[in-house]
C-alpha cells in the first residue's frame, strides 16, 4: 500500500512539473501583446498627404537577446515617416539580473552601423578590443525612443511598444546596415563616432544586453493595413 502511495506521489509530482514547464513555454513564446502596428500622429498625417501609407515588417533574425533578458519582435517601419516600431518583452526578474532596482531603471536604444568593419585595417588594439567586445564594430550613433507604450501580463512578463522617429531611409526603404536594439541603464549617453576606441568600449561594456533585429542584406515584407488600421488613419 505504502508503495503505491509513493508511487502515485511521484507521478502527480511528475504531471505537475511537466505542466509547469508546458505553461511556462507557452507563455514564454506568446507574442500578441503589443504586436498590432500601433497608428501615429506622424502616420496620420502622412497617410492624408499622400492618401496611403507603406509599411514595411519583417520577421527578426534573433529570437531573444544575447544575455536572455528580453526578446525583440514585431517590427514595422513606416517608408513614408521613418518612423520604426519594434515591441520588447522581458521577464519582471531581469530586474534582478541586471542589479537594478526597478524596470525604470532600464530602456532599449537602436545601436546602428552602415558600413562593413573592415578586419583588414584595424590597428592591432582595435582589434583586442573587438575580441573583448563586438560593440566596437559600432561608431556610436544610435536612437532612443520617441515614444514607449507599455503594458503587462501573467504578472511575469513587461512588454513596451517602442516607436523610433527619423530612421535613415535610402532608395530601398529601410537604410541598408546592421541595427541592435540594446538594453543599457536609464539615461546613458553612448559616445559619438568620433571617441576613440577605449571610450566605446567602456560604455559599451555598460550594455545589459543586445539582438540584432535587422542586417543589411535582409530584406523587408510589405506590410498590408487592416481596415481597423484605415479606419483609425482616417479617424
Amino acid at each position: 500500500m505504502a508503495t503505491k502511495i509513493i508511487k502515485y506521489f511521484f507521478g502527480t509530482l511528475l504531471v505537475l512539473v511537466i505542466g509547469a514547464l508546458i505553461f511556462r513555454i507557452i507563455l514564454s513564446s506568446d507574442k500578441s501583446t503589443l504586436d498590432d502596428f500601433m497608428i501615429t500622429d506622424a502616420s496620420k498625417s502622412a497617410y492624408a498627404e499622400n492618401g496611403g501609407l507603406t509599411v514595411k515588417t519583417l520577421k527578426l533574425k534573433d529570437k531573444l537577446g544575447n544575455a536572455g533578458y528580453f526578446c525583440a519582435y514585431s517590427m514595422y517601419y513606416v517608408e513614408e515617416t521613418g518612423e520604426l516600431q519594434v515591441t520588447v518583452r522581458y521577464n519582471v526578474s531581469a530586474v534582478d539580473y541586471t542589479e537594478v532596482e526597478s524596470d525604470e531603471d532600464f530602456e532599449f536604444l537602436i545601436l546602428k552601423r552602415k558600413t562593413p568593419l573592415d578586419l583588414m585595417n584595424l590597428s592591432a588594439e582595435d582589434s583586442d578590443l573587438k575580441q573583448a567586445n563586438t560593440f566596437t564594430r559600432y561608431d556610436g550613433e544610435y536612437l532612443r525612443p520617441a515614444s514607449v507604450e507599455k503594458a503587462s501580463k501573467y504578472k511575469l512578463y513587461r512588454f513596451k511598444k517602442l516607436v523610433f522617429e527619423n530612421v535613415p531611409v535610402s532608395e530601398d526603404g529601410f537604410e541598408a546596415g546592421e541595427y541592435v536594439i540594446v538594453m543599457v541603464p536609464t539615461g546613458m549617453t553612448l559616445p559619438s563616432p568620433d571617441a576613440d576606441v577605449l571610450a566605446r568600449n567602456e560604455a559599451y561594456g555598460n550594455i545589459f544586453d543586445s539582438q540584432e533585429i535587422h542586417y543589411a542584406e535582409q530584406p523587408l515584407d510589405k506590410y498590408k493595413l487592416t481596415k481597423k488600421n484605415i479606419a483609425e488613419l482616417n479617424d
